[in-house]
Protein backbone atom coordinates (compact mmCIF):
# COMPACT_ATOMS: atom_id res chain seq x y z
CA UNK A 1 0.00 0.00 0.00
CA UNK A 2 1.52 3.32 -0.81
CA UNK A 3 2.23 6.10 1.23
CA UNK A 4 -1.31 7.84 0.53
CA UNK A 5 -3.37 5.09 0.78
CA UNK A 6 -1.45 4.32 4.15
CA UNK A 7 -2.08 8.10 5.18
CA UNK A 8 -5.99 8.24 3.84
CA UNK A 9 -6.66 4.93 5.41
CA UNK A 10 -5.36 6.95 8.95
CA UNK A 11 -7.38 9.40 8.05
CA UNK A 12 -10.79 7.56 7.51
CA UNK A 13 -9.71 5.83 10.57
CA UNK A 14 -9.44 8.95 13.03
CA UNK A 15 -13.06 10.18 11.55
CA UNK A 16 -14.46 6.94 12.86
CA UNK A 17 -12.82 7.19 15.97
CA UNK A 18 -14.14 10.68 15.96
CA UNK A 19 -17.88 9.61 15.54
CA UNK A 20 -17.30 7.02 17.98
CA UNK A 21 -15.96 9.16 20.79
CA UNK A 22 -18.98 11.56 20.08
CA UNK A 23 -21.60 9.18 20.41
CA UNK A 24 -20.57 7.84 23.61
CA UNK A 25 -19.82 11.35 25.31
CA UNK A 26 -23.32 12.14 23.97
CA UNK A 27 -24.40 8.97 25.29
CA UNK A 28 -23.25 10.00 28.87
CA UNK A 29 -24.43 13.55 28.76
CA UNK A 30 -28.15 12.76 27.39
CA UNK A 31 -28.24 10.13 30.13
CA UNK A 32 -27.33 12.33 32.82
CA UNK A 33 -29.49 15.35 31.98
CA UNK A 34 -32.52 12.71 31.13
CA UNK A 35 -32.06 11.82 34.68
CA UNK A 36 -31.46 14.71 36.72
CA UNK A 37 -32.51 17.76 34.54
CA UNK A 38 -35.38 18.47 37.74
CA UNK A 39 -32.41 18.57 39.95
CA UNK A 40 -30.26 21.95 39.97
CA UNK A 41 -28.02 20.46 42.21
CA UNK A 42 -26.44 17.60 39.58
CA UNK A 43 -26.95 19.98 37.02
CA UNK A 44 -25.12 23.16 38.57
CA UNK A 45 -24.68 23.08 42.20
CA UNK A 46 -22.87 20.01 42.94
CA UNK A 47 -20.26 19.96 40.16
CA UNK A 48 -19.33 23.46 41.64
CA UNK A 49 -19.19 22.46 44.75
CA UNK A 50 -16.96 19.47 44.57
CA UNK A 51 -14.72 21.73 42.14
CA UNK A 52 -14.64 24.26 45.06
CA UNK A 53 -13.06 21.42 47.05
CA UNK A 54 -10.89 19.95 44.26
CA UNK A 55 -8.92 23.83 44.37
CA UNK A 56 -9.23 24.42 47.99
CA UNK A 57 -7.47 20.48 48.60
CA UNK A 58 -4.95 21.09 44.98
CA UNK A 59 -3.92 24.49 46.47
CA UNK A 60 -2.98 22.89 49.68
CA UNK A 61 -0.91 20.13 47.98
CA UNK A 62 0.94 23.25 46.02
CA UNK A 63 -0.48 21.62 42.55
CA UNK A 64 -1.85 25.06 41.35
CA UNK A 65 -1.51 24.72 37.39
CA UNK A 66 -3.99 21.67 38.16
CA UNK A 67 -6.86 23.40 38.99
CA UNK A 68 -6.89 25.27 35.65
CA UNK A 69 -7.85 21.64 33.66
CA UNK A 70 -10.10 20.54 36.40
CA UNK A 71 -11.71 23.86 35.99
CA UNK A 72 -12.28 23.44 32.39
CA UNK A 73 -13.62 20.04 32.83
CA UNK A 74 -16.08 20.95 35.13
CA UNK A 75 -16.97 24.45 33.04
CA UNK A 76 -17.04 22.62 29.89
CA UNK A 77 -19.59 19.59 31.78
CA UNK A 78 -21.91 22.46 33.17
CA UNK A 79 -21.99 24.09 29.33
CA UNK A 80 -23.41 20.86 28.10
CA UNK A 81 -26.01 20.80 30.96
CA UNK A 82 -27.01 24.01 29.84
CA UNK A 83 -27.04 23.14 26.45
CA UNK A 84 -29.50 20.33 26.70
CA UNK A 85 -32.68 22.29 27.14
CA UNK A 86 -35.03 23.91 30.08
CA UNK A 87 -33.39 22.99 33.60
CA UNK A 88 -35.73 22.68 36.62
CA UNK A 89 -34.84 24.76 39.38
CA UNK A 90 -35.34 22.38 42.47
CA UNK A 91 -32.38 21.86 44.64
CA UNK A 92 -32.22 21.54 48.26
CA UNK A 93 -28.75 19.71 49.69
CA UNK A 94 -28.96 16.40 50.29
CA UNK A 95 -26.27 15.24 51.53
CA UNK A 96 -26.71 11.55 50.32
CA UNK A 97 -26.94 12.94 46.56
CA UNK A 98 -24.17 15.00 46.83
CA UNK A 99 -22.04 11.59 48.17
CA UNK A 100 -23.42 9.89 45.30
CA UNK A 101 -22.24 12.89 43.14
CA UNK A 102 -18.96 12.65 44.12
CA UNK A 103 -18.63 9.07 42.60
CA UNK A 104 -19.79 10.65 39.41
CA UNK A 105 -17.03 13.39 39.39
CA UNK A 106 -14.69 11.58 38.11
CA UNK A 107 -16.69 9.85 35.35
CA UNK A 108 -17.65 13.24 34.24
CA UNK A 109 -14.00 14.03 34.30
CA UNK A 110 -12.91 10.84 31.88
CA UNK A 111 -15.79 11.98 29.74
CA UNK A 112 -14.38 15.44 29.88
CA UNK A 113 -10.57 13.92 29.20
CA UNK A 114 -11.90 11.79 26.08
CA UNK A 115 -13.88 15.08 24.62
CA UNK A 116 -10.30 16.66 24.53
CA UNK A 117 -8.95 13.33 23.19
CA UNK A 118 -11.38 13.84 20.51
CA UNK A 119 -9.87 17.24 19.78
CA UNK A 120 -6.74 15.94 19.33
CA UNK A 121 -7.23 12.47 17.35
CA UNK A 122 -8.71 15.04 14.40
CA UNK A 123 -4.76 16.57 14.24
CA UNK A 124 -2.98 14.54 11.65
CA UNK A 125 -0.39 17.62 11.52
CA UNK A 126 0.95 19.14 14.46
CA UNK A 127 4.02 18.57 16.86
CA UNK A 128 1.68 16.94 18.95
CA UNK A 129 -0.73 14.74 17.53
CA UNK A 130 -1.99 11.69 18.86
CA UNK A 131 -0.12 9.17 17.03
CA UNK A 132 -2.28 6.30 14.98
CA UNK A 133 -0.26 2.63 14.37
CA UNK A 134 -2.42 0.30 12.04
CA UNK A 135 -0.77 -3.05 11.22
CA UNK A 136 -3.31 -4.60 9.51
CA UNK A 137 -6.71 -4.66 11.68
CA UNK A 138 -4.47 -4.02 14.90
CA UNK A 139 -4.64 -0.09 15.42
CA UNK A 140 -2.75 1.51 18.38
CA UNK A 141 -3.68 5.33 19.35
CA UNK A 142 -0.61 6.88 21.43
CA UNK A 143 -0.80 9.52 23.42
CA UNK A 144 2.66 12.26 22.78
CA UNK A 145 4.65 12.68 25.49
CA UNK A 146 6.13 16.19 25.33
CA UNK A 147 8.79 17.43 27.05
CA UNK A 148 10.64 21.12 27.05
CA UNK A 149 14.05 21.76 28.17
CA UNK A 150 12.42 24.52 30.72
CA UNK A 151 9.23 24.27 32.94
CA UNK A 152 7.90 27.47 32.43
CA UNK A 153 4.80 26.41 34.12
CA UNK A 154 7.29 26.28 37.61
CA UNK A 155 8.36 29.33 36.71
CA UNK A 156 5.07 31.17 36.26
CA UNK A 157 2.66 29.86 38.66
CA UNK A 158 5.55 30.31 41.44
CA UNK A 159 6.59 33.52 40.15
CA UNK A 160 9.93 32.98 39.90
CA UNK A 161 10.26 35.35 36.78
CA UNK A 162 9.70 37.84 39.42
CA UNK A 163 10.01 37.20 43.07
CA UNK A 164 9.49 40.80 44.11
CA UNK A 165 6.03 40.96 42.24
CA UNK A 166 5.19 37.54 43.70
CA UNK A 167 6.24 38.88 47.46
CA UNK A 168 3.93 42.38 47.02
CA UNK A 169 0.71 40.10 45.98
CA UNK A 170 1.46 37.75 48.74
CA UNK A 171 1.69 40.84 51.02
CA UNK A 172 -1.90 41.87 49.64
CA UNK A 173 -3.38 38.60 50.11
CA UNK A 174 -2.11 38.03 53.95
CA UNK A 175 -3.50 41.71 54.83
CA UNK A 176 -7.02 40.44 53.96
CA UNK A 177 -6.56 37.15 55.93
CA UNK A 178 -4.74 39.67 58.86
CA UNK A 179 -7.55 41.78 58.59
CA UNK A 180 -10.47 39.37 59.00
CA UNK A 181 -8.72 37.28 61.63
CA UNK A 182 -9.10 40.60 63.41
CA UNK A 183 -12.68 40.96 63.37
CA UNK A 184 -15.59 39.95 65.98
CA UNK A 185 -18.48 38.16 65.44
CA UNK A 186 -20.42 41.63 64.39
CA UNK A 187 -17.53 43.41 62.53
CA UNK A 188 -17.91 40.04 60.43
CA UNK A 189 -21.17 40.14 59.84
CA UNK A 190 -20.60 44.06 58.64
CA UNK A 191 -18.34 42.28 55.84
CA UNK A 192 -21.07 39.44 54.75
CA UNK A 193 -23.29 42.54 54.29
CA UNK A 194 -20.50 44.40 52.14
CA UNK A 195 -20.22 46.88 54.67
CA UNK A 196 -17.01 47.45 55.42
CA UNK A 197 -15.48 50.06 53.11
CA UNK A 198 -11.86 49.45 54.63
CA UNK A 199 -12.44 45.64 53.91
CA UNK A 200 -13.63 46.01 50.17
CA UNK A 201 -10.48 48.40 49.74
CA UNK A 202 -7.66 46.17 50.90
CA UNK A 203 -9.43 43.66 48.65
CA UNK A 204 -9.18 46.31 45.53
CA UNK A 205 -6.10 46.69 46.22
CA UNK A 206 -5.37 42.77 46.28
CA UNK A 207 -7.03 42.51 42.83
CA UNK A 208 -5.18 45.77 41.62
CA UNK A 209 -1.97 44.27 42.13
CA UNK A 210 -2.93 41.50 39.06
CA UNK A 211 -4.85 44.56 37.45
CA UNK A 212 -1.44 46.57 37.04
CA UNK A 213 -0.04 44.00 34.65
CA UNK A 214 -2.54 44.68 32.28
CA UNK A 215 -1.03 48.34 32.07
CA UNK A 216 -3.06 51.35 31.43
CA UNK A 217 -7.14 51.09 31.23
CA UNK A 218 -8.47 48.26 28.93
CA UNK A 219 -11.69 50.11 26.72
CA UNK A 220 -13.99 48.16 25.36
CA UNK A 221 -17.67 47.69 24.92
CA UNK A 222 -17.76 45.53 28.17
CA UNK A 223 -15.44 47.57 30.03
CA UNK A 224 -16.28 51.65 29.88
CA UNK A 225 -13.99 52.46 32.96
CA UNK A 226 -11.54 49.95 33.96
CA UNK A 227 -11.30 51.47 37.49
CA UNK A 228 -15.01 50.62 38.39
CA UNK A 229 -14.59 47.30 36.83
CA UNK A 230 -11.58 46.71 39.06
CA UNK A 231 -13.82 47.89 42.30
CA UNK A 232 -16.53 45.24 41.24
CA UNK A 233 -13.83 42.39 40.74
CA UNK A 234 -12.42 43.31 44.63
CA UNK A 235 -15.91 43.32 46.05
CA UNK A 236 -16.52 39.71 44.70
CA UNK A 237 -12.95 38.71 45.71
CA UNK A 238 -13.81 40.11 49.34
CA UNK A 239 -16.80 38.24 49.30
CA UNK A 240 -14.48 35.20 48.14
CA UNK A 241 -12.15 35.72 51.24
CA UNK A 242 -14.67 35.63 53.30
CA UNK A 243 -16.77 32.72 52.56
CA UNK A 244 -13.49 30.48 52.78
CA UNK A 245 -11.92 32.06 55.56
CA UNK A 246 -14.93 31.55 57.17
CA UNK A 247 -15.35 28.02 55.98
CA UNK A 248 -11.53 26.84 57.03
CA UNK A 249 -11.53 29.07 60.03
CA UNK A 250 -14.80 27.32 61.01
CA UNK A 251 -15.96 30.43 62.23
CA UNK A 252 -19.30 29.86 64.49
CA UNK A 253 -22.14 30.61 62.97
CA UNK A 254 -21.05 31.44 59.33
CA UNK A 255 -21.03 28.81 56.04
CA UNK A 256 -22.45 25.48 58.28
CA UNK A 257 -24.09 24.43 55.30
CA UNK A 258 -22.56 21.48 53.68
CA UNK A 259 -23.05 23.18 50.35
CA UNK A 260 -21.85 27.19 51.36
CA UNK A 261 -18.91 27.01 49.16
CA UNK A 262 -21.05 27.94 46.31
CA UNK A 263 -22.64 31.10 46.41
CA UNK A 264 -25.82 31.55 45.13
CA UNK A 265 -27.57 35.17 45.29
CA UNK A 266 -30.86 36.55 43.69
CA UNK A 267 -29.48 38.80 40.37
CA UNK A 268 -31.28 41.84 41.14
CA UNK A 269 -30.47 42.01 45.14
CA UNK A 270 -26.25 40.89 44.41
CA UNK A 271 -26.22 44.26 41.96
CA UNK A 272 -27.77 46.28 44.44
CA UNK A 273 -25.60 44.93 46.98
CA UNK A 274 -22.68 45.94 44.76
CA UNK A 275 -23.88 49.59 43.80
CA UNK A 276 -24.59 50.22 47.58
CA UNK A 277 -21.21 49.30 48.54
CA UNK A 278 -19.07 50.65 45.19
CA UNK A 279 -21.26 53.13 44.07
CA UNK A 280 -20.85 52.24 40.37
CA UNK A 281 -23.65 53.70 38.56
CA UNK A 282 -26.69 50.47 38.00
CA UNK A 283 -26.50 50.33 34.08
CA UNK A 284 -22.66 50.34 34.28
CA UNK A 285 -22.65 46.99 37.20
CA UNK A 286 -24.93 45.19 34.49
CA UNK A 287 -23.12 45.71 31.74
CA UNK A 288 -19.95 44.12 33.78
CA UNK A 289 -21.91 41.51 35.02
CA UNK A 290 -23.23 40.74 32.21
CA UNK A 291 -19.08 40.26 30.53
CA UNK A 292 -18.73 38.09 33.39
CA UNK A 293 -21.52 36.00 32.35
CA UNK A 294 -20.71 32.60 31.47
CA UNK A 295 -21.59 31.39 28.25
CA UNK A 296 -23.64 28.76 27.28
CA UNK A 297 -22.94 28.94 23.67
CA UNK A 298 -19.29 30.10 23.16
CA UNK A 299 -15.75 28.98 24.69
CA UNK A 300 -14.54 29.84 28.07
CA UNK A 301 -14.67 28.72 31.50
CA UNK A 302 -15.21 29.93 35.13
CA UNK A 303 -11.70 31.43 34.75
CA UNK A 304 -12.62 34.31 32.43
CA UNK A 305 -16.35 33.91 33.05
CA UNK A 306 -16.65 32.82 37.03
CA UNK A 307 -20.47 34.03 37.24
CA UNK A 308 -23.73 31.38 35.87
CA UNK A 309 -26.73 33.05 35.56
CA UNK A 310 -29.82 30.72 36.02
CA UNK A 311 -33.27 32.10 36.30
CA UNK A 312 -33.61 34.64 38.60
CA UNK A 313 -30.24 33.47 40.12
CA UNK A 314 -26.77 34.15 39.97
CA UNK A 315 -23.89 30.88 41.12
CA UNK A 316 -20.33 31.28 41.50
CA UNK A 317 -17.37 30.05 43.42
CA UNK A 318 -14.67 31.56 45.48
CA UNK A 319 -12.05 29.99 43.67
CA UNK A 320 -12.96 31.72 40.51
CA UNK A 321 -11.87 35.17 41.90
CA UNK A 322 -9.36 34.30 44.44
CA UNK A 323 -7.04 32.17 42.08
CA UNK A 324 -7.53 33.75 38.88
CA UNK A 325 -5.20 35.74 36.87
CA UNK A 326 -7.05 38.50 35.35
CA UNK A 327 -4.12 40.08 33.40
CA UNK A 328 -4.70 36.89 31.29
CA UNK A 329 -8.49 36.30 31.59
CA UNK A 330 -9.68 39.85 31.11
CA UNK A 331 -7.87 39.76 27.32
CA UNK A 332 -8.90 35.64 26.64
CA UNK A 333 -12.46 36.35 27.85
CA UNK A 334 -12.95 39.76 25.26
CA UNK A 335 -11.46 36.95 22.53
CA UNK A 336 -13.68 33.99 23.42
CA UNK A 337 -17.10 36.83 23.32
CA UNK A 338 -15.60 38.34 20.41
CA UNK A 339 -14.77 41.60 22.20
CA UNK A 340 -12.39 43.57 20.61
CA UNK A 341 -10.22 45.49 22.86
CA UNK A 342 -9.80 49.49 21.15
CA UNK A 343 -6.57 49.92 22.65
CA UNK A 344 -5.09 46.34 23.03
CA UNK A 345 -1.83 47.41 21.90
CA UNK A 346 -0.83 50.45 24.04
CA UNK A 347 -2.33 48.17 26.86
CA UNK A 348 -2.02 44.64 26.85
CA UNK A 349 0.34 44.23 24.57
CA UNK A 350 2.55 47.52 25.38
CA UNK A 351 3.08 46.19 29.11
CA UNK A 352 4.38 42.55 28.60
CA UNK A 353 6.97 43.92 25.87
CA UNK A 354 7.98 46.82 28.60
CA UNK A 355 8.45 43.97 31.10
CA UNK A 356 10.65 42.32 29.03
CA UNK A 357 12.37 46.00 28.08
CA UNK A 358 13.03 47.28 31.23
CA UNK A 359 14.06 44.06 32.79
CA UNK A 360 16.64 43.83 30.31
CA UNK A 361 17.32 48.19 29.74
CA UNK A 362 18.52 48.03 33.48
CA UNK A 363 21.65 46.75 32.35
CA UNK A 364 24.47 48.87 31.36
CA UNK A 365 25.32 46.86 27.80
CA UNK A 366 21.91 46.70 26.76
CA UNK A 367 20.35 49.40 24.47
CA UNK A 368 16.59 48.62 24.00
CA UNK A 369 14.09 49.57 21.53
CA UNK A 370 10.19 48.98 21.85
CA UNK A 371 7.39 48.85 19.45
CA UNK A 372 10.00 50.71 16.21
CA UNK A 373 7.40 51.02 13.07
CA UNK A 374 9.56 51.40 9.77
CA UNK A 375 6.83 50.79 7.35
CA UNK A 376 7.35 54.07 5.82
CA UNK A 377 11.55 53.92 5.13
CA UNK A 378 10.52 50.33 3.98
CA UNK A 379 8.23 51.45 1.59
CA UNK A 380 10.70 54.16 0.44
CA UNK A 381 13.14 51.18 -0.20
CA UNK A 382 10.80 49.13 -2.16
CA UNK A 383 10.42 46.35 0.59
CA UNK A 384 7.88 45.22 2.97
CA UNK A 385 7.43 47.32 5.97
CA UNK A 386 6.77 45.86 9.72
CA UNK A 387 6.66 47.21 13.04
CA UNK A 388 9.31 45.36 15.38
CA UNK A 389 7.86 44.96 19.12
CA UNK A 390 11.36 44.77 20.78
CA UNK A 391 15.27 44.88 19.81
CA UNK A 392 17.68 44.26 22.61
CA UNK A 393 20.93 45.10 21.39
CA UNK A 394 24.07 44.05 23.52
CA UNK A 395 26.82 46.68 22.94
CA UNK A 396 29.58 44.88 24.42
CA UNK A 397 29.47 41.50 22.23
CA UNK A 398 27.44 43.25 19.79
CA UNK A 399 25.22 41.02 19.46
CA UNK A 400 21.30 41.89 18.04
CA UNK A 401 17.96 40.21 19.74
CA UNK A 402 14.89 40.63 17.54
CA UNK A 403 11.71 39.75 19.24
CA UNK A 404 8.84 38.99 17.68
CA UNK A 405 5.08 39.35 20.57
CA UNK A 406 1.95 37.31 19.59
CA UNK A 407 -0.55 38.89 22.32
CA UNK A 408 -2.86 39.70 19.11
CA UNK A 409 -4.07 36.23 18.68
CA UNK A 410 -4.91 33.49 21.00
CA UNK A 411 -1.82 31.00 21.19
CA UNK A 412 -2.47 29.59 24.62
CA UNK A 413 -5.45 27.10 25.16
CA UNK A 414 -6.24 24.89 28.28
CA UNK A 415 -7.06 22.13 25.56
CA UNK A 416 -3.38 22.43 24.86
CA UNK A 417 -4.81 22.82 21.03
CA UNK A 418 -0.87 22.00 19.39
CA UNK A 419 -1.99 22.37 15.91
CA UNK A 420 -3.27 26.36 16.28
CA UNK A 421 0.18 26.83 18.24
CA UNK A 422 2.25 25.26 15.33
CA UNK A 423 -0.06 27.37 12.73
CA UNK A 424 0.49 30.72 14.35
CA UNK A 425 4.51 29.59 15.17
CA UNK A 426 5.01 28.77 11.53
CA UNK A 427 2.91 32.54 10.37
CA UNK A 428 6.13 34.08 11.99
CA UNK A 429 9.10 32.76 11.23
CA UNK A 430 7.32 32.13 7.43
CA UNK A 431 5.99 35.52 7.33
CA UNK A 432 6.85 38.21 9.87
CA UNK A 433 10.17 37.22 10.75
CA UNK A 434 11.99 37.03 7.42
CA UNK A 435 10.41 40.68 6.70
CA UNK A 436 12.33 41.85 9.69
CA UNK A 437 15.51 39.86 7.95
CA UNK A 438 15.16 41.65 5.02
CA UNK A 439 15.27 44.83 6.71
CA UNK A 440 18.48 44.86 8.68
CA UNK A 441 20.42 43.44 6.13
CA UNK A 442 20.72 47.09 5.69
CA UNK A 443 23.18 48.67 8.26
CA UNK A 444 21.25 51.95 8.10
CA UNK A 445 18.29 50.42 8.80
CA UNK A 446 19.25 48.52 12.42
CA UNK A 447 20.43 52.33 13.37
CA UNK A 448 17.02 53.64 11.83
CA UNK A 449 15.51 51.22 14.61
CA UNK A 450 17.56 52.58 17.36
CA UNK A 451 17.22 56.10 16.35
CA UNK A 452 20.79 56.49 15.05
CA UNK A 453 21.85 55.96 18.69
CA UNK A 454 25.78 56.50 18.52
CA UNK A 455 26.31 53.53 20.60
CA UNK A 456 25.16 51.39 17.84
CA UNK A 457 25.91 53.10 14.49
CA UNK A 458 29.81 52.48 15.75
CA UNK A 459 28.95 48.68 15.92
CA UNK A 460 25.81 47.62 13.54
CA UNK A 461 27.99 47.20 10.53
CA UNK A 462 29.43 43.63 11.75
CA UNK A 463 26.52 42.77 14.18
CA UNK A 464 25.39 39.57 14.65
CA UNK A 465 21.50 39.53 14.71
CA UNK A 466 19.23 36.73 16.01
CA UNK A 467 15.42 36.08 16.06
CA UNK A 468 12.93 35.17 18.89
CA UNK A 469 9.13 34.71 19.22
CA UNK A 470 7.55 35.41 22.45
CA UNK A 471 4.34 34.34 24.24
CA UNK A 472 2.31 34.41 27.06
CA UNK A 473 1.86 31.10 27.80
CA UNK A 474 3.51 28.70 25.55
CA UNK A 475 6.92 27.41 24.61
CA UNK A 476 7.88 25.33 21.28
CA UNK A 477 11.10 24.72 20.14
CA UNK A 478 11.57 22.99 16.36
CA UNK A 479 14.92 22.77 14.95
CA UNK A 480 16.74 26.54 15.21
CA UNK A 481 12.76 28.26 15.53
CA UNK A 482 12.42 29.06 19.22
CA UNK A 483 8.43 30.30 20.96
CA UNK A 484 9.22 31.00 24.45
CA UNK A 485 7.10 32.77 27.10
CA UNK A 486 7.51 35.70 28.51
CA UNK A 487 7.92 34.44 31.95
CA UNK A 488 10.86 32.47 30.82
CA UNK A 489 12.28 35.20 29.21
CA UNK A 490 12.37 37.29 32.13
CA UNK A 491 13.88 34.26 34.58
CA UNK A 492 16.54 33.74 31.93
CA UNK A 493 17.05 37.79 31.69
CA UNK A 494 17.27 37.61 35.89
CA UNK A 495 20.21 34.33 35.40
CA UNK A 496 22.13 35.65 32.86
CA UNK A 497 22.36 39.05 34.19
CA UNK A 498 25.64 39.83 36.32
CA UNK A 499 28.54 42.04 37.16
CA UNK A 500 25.59 44.78 36.25
CA UNK A 501 25.44 43.55 32.25
CA UNK A 502 23.22 41.35 30.43
CA UNK A 503 25.16 38.25 28.79
CA UNK A 504 22.84 38.67 25.83
CA UNK A 505 25.51 35.74 23.99
CA UNK A 506 24.90 33.22 27.32
CA UNK A 507 21.29 33.56 27.21
CA UNK A 508 21.06 33.17 23.42
CA UNK A 509 23.16 30.03 23.78
CA UNK A 510 20.37 29.06 26.42
CA UNK A 511 17.56 29.42 24.03
CA UNK A 512 19.22 27.98 21.48
CA UNK A 513 19.75 24.80 23.26
CA UNK A 514 16.16 23.91 24.30
CA UNK A 515 14.47 21.54 22.66
CA UNK A 516 10.58 20.30 22.62
CA UNK A 517 11.11 16.33 22.21
CA UNK A 518 7.65 14.24 21.29
CA UNK A 519 8.01 10.62 22.52
CA UNK A 520 5.55 7.90 21.46
CA UNK A 521 5.29 5.09 23.63
CA UNK A 522 2.17 2.95 25.29
CA UNK A 523 2.76 4.35 28.90
CA UNK A 524 -0.08 3.25 30.69
CA UNK A 525 -3.19 1.62 30.62
CA UNK A 526 -5.17 1.46 27.41
CA UNK A 527 -8.90 1.29 26.50
CA UNK A 528 -9.51 -2.02 24.20
CA UNK A 529 -12.55 -1.87 21.92
CA UNK A 530 -13.46 -2.85 18.60
CA UNK A 531 -14.62 -0.33 15.95
CA UNK A 532 -16.17 -1.74 12.37
CA UNK A 533 -13.07 -4.89 11.96
CA UNK A 534 -10.37 -2.45 13.95
CA UNK A 535 -9.14 -3.85 17.64
CA UNK A 536 -8.00 -0.97 18.80
CA UNK A 537 -6.09 -0.03 22.01
CA UNK A 538 -5.79 3.49 22.72
CA UNK A 539 -4.28 5.06 25.92
CA UNK A 540 -5.31 8.36 25.90
CA UNK A 541 -9.34 6.61 25.87
CA UNK A 542 -11.46 6.29 29.02
CA UNK A 543 -14.15 4.96 26.61
CA UNK A 544 -16.32 2.83 29.17
CA UNK A 545 -18.48 5.04 31.20
CA UNK A 546 -20.46 3.69 34.71
CA UNK A 547 -24.12 4.44 33.97
CA UNK A 548 -25.06 8.00 35.54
Amino acid sequence: MTTINLRQEEYVFRQKLIVEINERINSFINSYFKKYKNNLGYLLIYPLLKLEERCIELEREGKISWIEKERYAISWFVREMFKQGSCGTTYLFDKDEYDKFKKLYPQIKSVWDDYECKLKINDMNSYGQYKVEMIGNKVKVIKPSIMNSMLDASIYYRGIHDEVAMKKESEASVRVINYLASRNHKQLKKIERCEDREYIDLCISRVDRDFEKLGGNIISDSIEQMSNFRKLVGLLYSLSQFKIFCKLAVVPGYNESADSLVFSYNKDQLIDMAYRAIRIPIEQLKKYFLYFTFPIDREGTFQEFPLIFHQDYIYFIPSSFILNDWHLNIPNGHYYKAIDITNRTNTVAHTIVSWVADKAGKCSNIVVQMEKDYQKIAYQQGIKGSEIDLAIYDIDKNILLIIECKWQENVFNPTEDYLNTQRIFNKVYKNQLPVHEQFLINKNNIDYVFDNDKRITELSDRVQIHYLMLDKRVQLHLGNKHLITVYMMLQLITLYSYDGKLHLDELINKIQSFETEVDYELMGACAKFNLEGYEVQAECLNYFYLEP
